[in-house]
């Protein structure tokens, strides 16, 4: 298994698969895979830690709750820079991130990315790791 990201055409959306062997790696990837939708994105200076902490009922809620709220930073000007540790349970998500602006002087957006939806929404786990599908709204 080939670790990362790849999109796959999906109806009039785009669909993302990501592939990791840890939940840093995935939570890691996932936020790649997002901001490659959106464009080439360039961080600015400013970086400062994050902690995000979500809990729902089943990982997959709680990871599409990360990516909802990735969307709703970019949207204030702030993308996650690097994720320094991500552990989840049945009904927590913890992920302790960096967070920096966003330099639209050098960023290049080439669609906008409404947002994630829980259509094919899911994460499992494989021999090799962790396996998680998302669909966002372009």
């Amino acid at each position: 298994m080939e670790f990362g990201y790849e999109f796959f055409d999906h109806t009039a959306d785009l669909g993302v698969r990501v592939r990791a062997q840890s939940w840093t790696q995935l939570v890691h990837a996932a936020g790649q895979a997002l901001y490659a939708a959106i464009g080439e994105l360039a961080v600015g200076d400013a970086v400062e830690p994050l902690n995000f902490d979500f809990s729902g009922s089943e990982p997959a809620y709680l990871f599409h709750d990360y990516l909802g709220e990735l969307l709703a930073l970019l949207d204030k000007g702030r993308m996650v820079t690097m994720i320094q540790s991500a552990q989840c349970d049945p009904h927590h998500l913890r992920i302790q991130a960096r967070l920096g602006a966003v330099d639209h002087q050098r960023s290049r957006f080439l669609r906008e990315v409404k947002a994630v939806t829980y259509h094919e929404l899911s994460v499992r786990s494989t021999p090799e790791g962790i396996e998680a599908t998302f669909i966002v709204d372009i």
